[in-house]
């Protein structure tokens, strides 16, 4: 397929316009940045003009690209507007047809629990599918292209009803393998020289900041910064490359338990993140979409899917009543 026919080409163009970087814009989309940089190699070729200006850092769109920005976001409503459309009279045709229910669940978290559960569910209800994507956000389902969406924050906006999950807490996390070439830091005055791991700063609840009771430092402070999505992440904490300061305790659930990770500088921590999954004000009062809101939420608390009390407990980090 020619990249001028493949409209995930198209989106991407349209994502690095609302995100400013070709980093946030494959993370969004949840497509590996070397291939969504080759995808627009390929889509540059193909037309024949420049679409990414790479001498900036970051790379920011040409004149030719925002030239075709509204015509590509045109191009990505109706393509919208179609799939609805045919969704709908593909159930006016088949209305015992299977019902699915899109779900966006964060990578930054274990899912097991939740996705176990909704497993559970499909087998006893044939006529329930459920799918599930990454980190679509807010927007996404307001756009009808998911419908409902767990989410690390709590948002008013107009159209979307809320339900409260659970406080999740993050810890700054070491491997055995950083220790073994680095001092664990103590102070701020050290954690500033050492090198610490980001998430992308694209979340709505991203602070640039950790915290130890009414004490705050800004993490731009540190001399070495280094940023990947929640799998890079922990990657590089694993291989020793950082300090991660914001990966949920899920995610290495199992070299916390085995001793091959574990936390610095106790009391320091992220804000809390208060998670909620939402759906559109229009299906609330479902009777599926409240039995799935309260399987989402049921196996969704940190108990479960962060230990971060447990973890706080054994290790006397955080002031915290849990």
């Amino acid at each position: 397929m020619k990249k001028t026919d493949n409209l995930l080409a198209w989106k991407l163009l349209l994502t690095i316009d609302h995100m400013g970087s070709l980093k946030l814009a494959a993370e969004k989309l949840w497509i590996d940045p070397p291939i969504a940089s080759r995808m627009l190699a390929s889509l540059e070729n193909e037309l024949g003009i420049f679409l990414l200006d790479r001498r900036s850092r970051p790379a920011v769109l040409t004149s030719h690209a925002q030239e075709l920005i509204p015509h590509i976001r045109e191009l990505i409503k109706n393509h919208e507007t179609l799939l609805t459309l045919s969704q709908s009279i593909s159930k006016e045709k088949n209305p015992k047809r299977r019902l699915t229910l899109r779900i966006s669940l964060p990578v930054n978290l274990d899912r097991t629990p939740i996705l176990s559960a909704l497993l559970d569910y499909e087998s006893m209800h044939p006529d329930v599918h459920f799918e599930i994507s990454a980190d679509r956000g807010l927007q996404a389902l307001l756009n009808k292209q998911t419908d409902l969406s767990f989410c690390f924050y709590s948002s008013k906006q107009p159209g979307l009803h809320e339900t409260y999950v659970d406080d999740f807490y993050t810890f700054l996390l070491v491997s055995e393998n950083f220790l073994k070439k680095h001092h664990a830091p103590q102070t701020i005055e050290e954690l500033i020289k050492s090198p610490i791991l980001l998430r992308y700063q694209s979340s709505p609840y991203y602070a640039d900041y950790i915290e130890n009771g009414t004490e705050e430092f800004k993490l731009r402070q540190c001399e070495k910064i280094n940023y990947g999505d929640a799998t890079t992440c922990k990657e590089m904490l694993l291989a020793g490359a950082g300090i991660a300061i914001d990966l949920n305790l899920g995610t290495v659930r199992a070299q916390i338990k085995d001793g091959s990770v574990t936390a610095v500088m106790p009391q320091w921590h992220r804000p809390v993140a208060k998670a909620h999954v939402y759906c559109r004000s229009e299906n609330k009062n479902s009777p599926l979409y409240q039995e799935v809101l309260k399987i989402i939420v049921e196996n969704g608390n940190s108990d479960l899917t962060s230990p971060w009390r447990k973890f706080s407990q054994q290790f006397r980090y955080l002031n915290l009543h849990c």
